[in-house]
């Protein structure tokens, strides 16, 4: 049903105060017109925590913002597939930026909605942005616009691919006045680092 479909997507652009609401007013329509199943299915709906409701903000508000974070993702890994150096080096600078501008914007949302942009909702949303971003297929991902609650971290796996190899950058020190949306990047950005060093010990422990 594309109606329904843009109904649903329509709940999740609301503010987070009015989705119950909404769910409970669009399930009742359906319901009335005959459609038990599909009214079944958006009461089953799950509210969004206040981060994976600042993500889909994120998707449809800044869709170009947003969309190009998924790409740093694509255009690293076919960077990586060719070995080019360079090409990896810029892929990564692109997703820094692109993890920036949206901390940026979602410190936005979140206090444009009377919502407390706190480090460590921060952290989540930059945690959940960077899951999305090294993801290799749709399937791996939720429907974008519609998370309901945060996504894990990467795992080692997923986070080697990404990461860079040794001398191919430098980890940028945090400014020391950085901004909470800058230092929930730079927080999220370390955590990786971290999960990719433990990958290799593991390595290393199993060649000895």
């Amino acid at each position: 049903m594309p109606k329904l479909d843009d109904d649903i997507d329509a709940l999740f652009k609301l503010p987070l105060t009015e989705f119950v609401g909404a769910r409970k007013a669009l399930a009742a329509r359906l319901k009335q017109n005959g459609f038990v199943s599909e009214a079944e299915g958006v009461k089953a709906l799950a509210k969004p925590s206040i981060s994976a409701w600042t993500v889909n903000q994120l998707h449809w508000r800044h869709r170009e913002a947003f969309d190009e974070l998924i790409a740093t993702g694509q255009r690293f890994r076919k960077a990586q597939a060719t070995g080019k150096m360079v090409n990896m080096r810029e892929a990564l600078d692109a997703r820094r930026e692109a993890l920036s501008r949206l901390s940026d914007l979602a410190t936005e949302a979140l206090r444009d909605a009377g919502h407390n942009p706190s480090l460590d909702t921060l952290r989540r949303i930059s945690t959940t942005l960077e899951a999305l971003s090294v993801a290799t297929s749709l399937s791996d991902r939720p429907t974008l616009g519609r998370l309901t609650e945060d996504i894990d971290p990467p795992g080692f796996d997923s986070l080697g691919s990404f990461a860079p190899s040794a001398g191919i950058t430098k980890r940028a020190a945090e400014p020391l006045h950085a901004s909470p949306s800058k230092r929930a990047v730079t927080a999220s950005s370390k955590a990786q680092e971290a999960a990719a060093e433990a990958s290799r010990q593991k390595e290393r422990q199993a060649r000895i």
